[in-house]
């Protein structure tokens, strides 16, 4: 893909985009210690739901390959904030 990692006004980055099997995230400034994270496709349907404790070094590993080829939406939930982010699927 054209970029390697991508960072959003989320604090977090994520990669790599597009994503073959496993989506990394990297939170820079982690304010949980369980995130829920679902996937949607463009059109709305949730795609993938689940809670994911982050590793030791603040990071989230989404294993995608399940997913068709695609656009989605990723949405990641702790207590106070909800981010969100769109990723292709490879």
């Amino acid at each position: 893909g054209i970029f390697d990692s991508s960072t959003d006004s989320n604090n977090l980055v994520y990669y790599p985009n597009p994503v073959n099997e496993n989506l990394n995230i990297l939170l820079q400034e982690p304010t949980s210690l369980e995130y829920e994270v679902e996937i949607y496709s463009m059109n709305g349907a949730k795609e993938l739901s689940r809670q994911i404790i982050p590793s030791e070094n603040n990071s989230l590993t989404i294993k995608l390959t399940d997913l068709s080829a695609g656009v989605y939406i990723l949405r990641m939930t702790d207590k106070n904030v909800t981010k969100s982010f769109k990723f292709v699927k490879d």
